[in-house]
């Protein structure tokens, strides 16, 4: 016979006792929020519910016992009150109450009451592969309807199995891009505690994605689902049966299959401070990572970025401009040497070769999409390259410049200064026209290359070379290293800027070692105004720049030719200057072109002992200097206006070559003008030798060949004589540009710019024994073989108001001399006036053509103004630097017949015309 149990009945004292634990036991349920907090306080009161039991059922648990004692304790049946129905209602409090909430936003609201720290992003995470996501098992369908499930509500509440409470969570919710199947966000659930995350989309046919490691937000923003999958330390997890169990397995002990081991619980961490020190961290980049943002703007760009965009609007808070630093530096985990736009043409290359690996040829642009994006097409990709700023190029070319295809690609400067770094670092010197093939660019010369930077083939602007392009460049990397350190590099200091392999040691010694070029670092930035200093120079120097612009204009540069562009703040004229007086460490009494013959004849010597004989025109170039070819010294020499010659004159000249070098009055000319500059007197019969054109003489050749025509000269000449015409040719030319023939006070000839009319004019008073002449009296003379006067009405005005301006005053009849224009004096110009002499109309005086000339000057006032000039008025008509001013006081200061301009006017010009009568002297 059974034996029944005796029901164990409570004392008053027992029932108020419990009463107030399951009251206890209850407020916990209902104030839990899913933290680790209010989970142990629940616990800890339910547990005092249990052991009230036990001790009353020698420490056996018996839940109808407990039900009983509840009822005793006065709770009705059905109230929460007894362990399990008290777990029951705090589950459902928060986990329950999560699994019915549809918007995302209420759900995250329970999370942040449950202690989670909340972050809204502005990103996108997890990139779709395509148009459409994609998984596994029922996800690799096409998704064309949207489904919700509530898988984060879900994980939260399966983490708490293995003891992950809301509190220790930090759920960062991204966003979605507009129109896309994906319409709900992907929340990445990072547990510091674990130092692992969850990426996981409420969106039926998403994948959910467990990290081994933290990722940085910007690392589950920059890849895509198959990229993820790749990744180290990256589980897919499906959804499918069991799915929060698989993914707490993953985070427990990194596979989705049961195991039976232990694992031991890490430490508390408080989010909240935990995200305070993540947000100052600086995510590390991948270049797969940089090219998916690159292909999202593409996208909405229709153009591939720059650093011109600024900011990376797929990823806030990071720069086109920084990541650009950061490929070319090697910065933030990157390798270096690389920039924005050529990652884009790797990236592109390599989904080219894929492509040909299925398709079994390379893609054009009407194919479809990327093998590993499918969304971006052929025609996308090579659209965006075409409408690249600065580096416009074609999927078509980008894949002959990988070598996967044949044909001739553009160039750049800047690839052409990455291939000359790799060349300098494997044969430590700069490669030149002669260095052969670019071993680095298969199917490509140096040669070529040095052609197009001159000519401006494939895409080039022209007009450069290498020695250019190279000091160019690396004037650029030396203001880069100033705004980064506060001073100019040395050769002591690391790398360049933007090329982390190279240091300024190899770039010196490769510019030391550059044949023909050779200079230094601080020459270079002495050179491109960086540096103070004053730079020395040398003839190899200044050849080496005059190349450059032979180069360039196809003639050699002279004293106009401005500014030396290749070598800023410095000027053709400064160096013509140098090389006449010695300064400068050049040697004295040279001159630039003196000097430019003089390299082109010891290149031809070097030429000449390594060919056996002399260049033509015909051969290909320099020694010293490949990018140079002997037919554009030859061109340049016949292109240089007033020393035009030939090389094989220069040859000759030189007495490298034997014959008798033909003579022309152009030549004889210009070494007279050699000769004048160096002795500042022109050269005589009995002046000796030629100086400067070797195995000739003044008198026994020139004179004799330009007396009796031989050597190519017409005859019935003489040295003088051809010295006067020749200036006479320079004046008329003068005249044609400035509407007057030259006096000594103007500047240099048309055609000679070193040589000035001073010059010429102290070069024929310095002819005193021989009674030589001046600059006006040849000027004069040539007018009465023309039949033009030598003197003009106009003429002798302009220096009466020379005059005016010296002395302040008129001058006379008995000024004495015309200070101005030399041999000639104010009383003989008043007579040549009155009587009409040297083809003047006569009938007027000095007087009267001063007067006739003021009046001429006032009635052009008249037309401008609508009034007569008076003294307070400014300047002349004709004559900026004369005023009505001094021209009154040039007139009052005539005593004793002194007058002023308003008198003078108003005498000569009531009946619109001038006084027939001569005036008195003014």
């Amino acid at each position: 016979m059974t034996k029944t149990k005796t029901k164990y009945i409570l004392s008053d004292t027992e029932k108020t006792e419990y009463h107030g634990l399951v009251s206890g036991a209850f407020e916990a349920a209902s104030g839990f929020t899913g933290s680790e907090a209010t989970y142990e306080d629940l616990m800890n009161k339910l547990i005092l519910m249990e052991a009230f039991v036990r001790a009353r059922n020698g420490d056996g648990y018996d839940e109808k016992l407990e039900a009983d004692f509840a009822k005793q304790a006065g709770f009705l049946a059905g109230q929460f009150n007894t362990v399990s129905n008290l777990m029951d209602h705090a589950v459902d409090v928060v986990y329950g109450m999560m699994g019915r909430l549809k918007e995302l936003k209420e759900l995250l609201n329970v999370l942040a009451l449950g202690g989670a720290h909340i972050d809204q992003s502005n990103l996108v995470y997890v990139l779709n592969d395509g148009s459409y996501p994609s998984g596994e098992g029922e996800e690799k369908r096409e998704i064309t309807e949207f489904h919700q499930q509530p898988r984060l509500s879900a994980l939260v509440k399966e983490l708490s199995t293995i003891g992950i409470y809301i509190d220790d969570l930090v759920i960062r919710v991204g966003k979605v891009f507009e129109h896309t199947i994906r319409r709900l966000p992907y929340v990445v659930v990072e547990i510091p505690r674990l130092g692992k995350q969850v990426a996981v989309c409420d969106q039926y046919g998403e994948t959910t994605f467990v990290s081994q490691n933290i990722l940085h937000p910007h690392v589950w923003a920059s890849y895509t689902k198959s990229q993820l999958k790749a990744m180290d330390g990256v589980q897919d997890v499906a959804y499918r049966a069991n799915w929060p169990f698989r993914v707490c397995n993953l985070l427990e002990h990194g596979t989705d299959e049961m195991t039976p081991q232990q694992f031991q619980q890490p430490p508390k961490v408080n989010v909240h401070n935990y995200e305070r020190k993540r947000v100052q961290e600086s995510p590390n980049l991948t270049e797969d990572m940089i090219f998916n943002h690159e292909l999202l703007y593409l996208k909405k760009h229709n153009r591939w970025p720059t650093i011109a965009p600024k900011e990376v609007d797929t990823l806030p808070k990071e720069q086109w401009g920084r990541w650009n630093d950061c490929l070319s530096k090697g910065r933030r985990t990157l390798s270096g040497g690389n920039s924005l736009f050529q990652l884009a043409k790797n990236k592109v290359a390599e989904q080219a070769k894929r492509f040909r690996e299925k398709a079994g040829r390379l893609p054009v642009r009407e194919d479809g999409p990327l093998p590993d994006y499918p969304d971006v097409t052929w025609k996308i990709v090579d659209d965006g390259f075409f409408a690249n700023k600065g580096a416009r190029t074609t999927l078509e070319k980008v894949l002959i410049e990988a070598g996967l295809k044949e044909g001739e690609i553009n160039l750049s400067e800047s690839a052409i200064f990455d291939h000359a770094l790799l060349y300098l670092k494997k044969h430590k010197r700069w490669p030149t026209r002669s260095s052969k093939m670019v071993e680095t660019m298969p199917g490509e010369t140096w040669a070529a290359w040095n052609s197009s930077l001159i000519k401006g083939f494939k895409g080039l602007s022209g007009g450069s070379s290498f020695f250019l392009l190279f000091k160019d460049k690396v004037i650029e990397q030396a203001k880069k290293f100033e705004e980064m350190a506060g001073r100019l590099p040395t050769r002591e200091d690391g790398p360049l800027p933007d090329y982390p392999d190279t240091t300024w040691e190899v770039i010196e010694d490769g510019f030391l070692a550059y044949a023909g070029a050779r200079t230094t670092l601080e020459k270079i930035l002495i050179e491109a105004g960086l540096k103070e200093g004053d730079l020395n120079l040398s003839e190899d120097l200044i050849y080496s720049h005059a190349l450059l612009f032979l180069k360039k204009h196809k003639r050699w540069p002279s004293v106009i030719s401005g500014n030396v562009v290749t070598m800023p703040g410095e000027k053709w004229m400064n160096w013509q200057a140098a090389l006449q007086a010695g300064v400068r460490g050049l040697p004295k009494d040279s001159s630039l072109f003196q000097s430019l013959k003089g390299k082109t004849v010891e290149q031809a010597k070097k030429f000449e002992e390594r060919a056996g004989r002399l260049p033509t025109r015909e051969d290909e170039s320099l020694p010293d200097y490949p990018d140079v070819t002997w037919e554009m010294i030859d061109d340049g020499f016949l292109a240089n206006q007033g020393y035009r010659t030939t090389l094989e004159k220069v040859l000759i000249e030189a007495g490298l070559k034997e014959g008798e070098l033909n003579l022309s009055e152009n030549l004889i000319f210009d070494h007279a003008l050699l000769y004048l500059q160096k002795h500042r007197r022109w050269p005589k019969q009995n002046s000796g030798d030629v100086e400067t054109l070797k195995g000739e003489r003044w008198g026994a050749s020139l004179n004799n060949c330009l007396r009796k025509g031989r050597r190519g000269l017409p005859g019935g000449s003489s040295l003088p004589l051809l010295i006067k015409d020749k200036v006479v040719e320079q004046a008329k030319k003068f005249e044609e540009g400035r509407g007057r023939l030259p006096t000594r006070e103007d500047g240099p000839l048309p055609n000679h710019p070193t040589v000035t009319w001073e010059m010429i004019d102290d070069g024929f008073l310095g002819g005193k024994a021989s009674a030589w002449t001046t600059l006006e009296k040849v000027l004069r003379e040539a007018s009465l073989k023309e039949g033009e006067t030598a003197l003009s009405e106009d003429l002798m005005f302009n220096h009466a108001l020379l005059y005016l301006q010296k002395h302040g005053h008129w001058p006379k009849q008995r000024s004495g001399e015309v200070e101005t224009l030399k041999g000639e004096k104010w009383r003989v110009w008043d007579g040549r006036l009155r009587n009409g002499l040297l083809g003047l109309p006569g009938g007027s005086s000095l007087p009267l053509l001063i007067k006739d000339k003021v009046v001429e000057q006032a009635k052009k006032f008249e037309e401008g103004r609508g009034r007569l000039p008076t003294r307070e008025d400014g300047p002349l008509p004709n004559y900026p630097n004369v005023t009505w001013a001094m021209a009154d006081d040039g007139y009052l200061s005539n005593t004793p017949h002194n007058t002023s301009i308003s008198a003078l006017l108003a005498e000569n010009l009531k009946n619109g015309s001038s006084s027939p009568e001569t005036p008195k002297e003014p």
